[in-house]
């Protein structure tokens, strides 16, 4: 979809939306997470896919505010909270894929590399549970084929492992 500024928040005791306040920036895709009560977001798209903008939303003030970039332009990736870090996984930016990864540091605002994906995802269902950071997506090769993949990376270990996999298409 296009890229938007807006906030919906959902009230589970009314059973409504409302609009929150808007975002630094609009963006479609990103990867967003929850840590600490607060939501973060980086990269997306806007005009093309490949950003990097990094934002916080804390629900306390309504409002936005702007964290660390994301290391690499990028949109489509997964992120969750694990430990008390956030993991961010894959991606994609036009047309290049990634299989890089890394750890964000919430209360120093940094980010740093960890172990690489085993294969390129991007656009794939995540969550952060239990010390992990599982995916389903889809693999896209240089060809533009592409693969689910169930992987999991485990954040003591520093580690990703390839689950399941299975060819479930190709895009021309």
């Amino acid at each position: 979809g296009d890229a938007s500024t807006a906030t919906y928040v959902y009230d589970p005791a009314s059973d409504s939306w409302s609009q929150g306040g808007d975002m630094i920036a609009g963006v479609a895709a990103p990867g967003v997470t929850v840590s600490d009560g607060k939501i973060f977001s980086w990269g997306g798209c806007q005009d093309a896919c490949g950003l990097a903008d990094g934002q916080v939303y804390d629900p306390g003030t309504d409002t936005w505010s702007a964290v660390a970039d994301y290391p690499e332009d990028t949109s489509w990736q997964a992120c969750g909270e694990i430990g008390g870090s956030i993991y961010c996984a894959g991606g994609t930016a036009g047309d290049t894929t990634s299989t890089a990864t890394y750890a964000y540091d919430v209360a120093g605002d940094a980010w740093s590399q960890v172990a690489d994906l085993p294969i390129d995802l991007w656009g794939m269902g995540y969550t952060g549970a239990d010390g992990l950071l599982p995916q389903l997506g889809l693999q896209a090769s240089a060809q533009h084929s592409w693969t689910q993949a169930d992987v999991a990376g485990r954040s003591s270990s520093n580690s990703f492992n390839v689950l399941t996999g299975a060819l479930v298409g190709s895009q021309p």
